[in-house]
């Protein structure tokens, strides 16, 4: 059993973030303020391989917030302790939730998009973790390594082609 402050607010190094998903794919990327932690369910801690060189540690289930400005998508770069299954977290945006995903890579950091575009503003969100375990030797847990939007994209249909007649057509 860890113990924490009454209240952690902890302040991360405010990053502005641009990378590449694992997959390739371009990221647009917001600014993380920092992490207000539910008491006595996780922690800011030091990492290696984020912006900040830390991470938010979720043991146990709760909720944890942070501010993010941007626009589209909300995607978690996340890693998590497997356990007799991957650990989940919910997320929600300015108190609507947005969806859940399992968080399945337990060595790297991966990017998990979340719901539906948000429009270019400041939000507020919040990740929660639900489904802790402790098994024989091991312990779920779920680590957040920052938070990110991807750039909006288009849903208007692609313009339809010039119709130049059958091509099949002998003419």
């Amino acid at each position: 059993m860890r113990l924490t402050p009454a209240l952690l607010s902890v302040p991360l190094a405010a990053a502005l973030v641009l990378g590449l998903t694992p997959a390739g794919a371009p990221v647009a990327a917001a600014a993380t303020a920092g992490w207000t932690v539910q008491p006595g369910v996780g922690t800011v801690q030091p990492a290696a391989g984020t912006p900040s060189g830390t991470e938010l540690l979720l043991w146990s289930n709760g909720a944890a917030s942070t501010a993010v400005a941007g626009g589209g998508q909300v995607v978690l770069h996340a890693r998590g302790d497997l356990c007799n299954g991957a650990p989940q977290a919910e997320v929600t945006v300015d108190g609507i939730t947005q969806g859940r995903t399992d968080v399945v890579n337990a060595t790297q950091w991966w990017d998990y998009p979340v719901g539906a575009n948000l429009a270019t503003g400041n939000h507020t969100v919040t990740v929660r973790f639900t489904n802790d375990a402790q098994g024989p030797g091991c312990d779920r847990n779920l680590h957040i390594g920052w938070v990110t939007t991807t750039p909006a994209t288009s849903t208007a249909p692609p313009a339809a082609a010039p119709d130049t007649g059958n091509p099949f057509t002998a003419g």
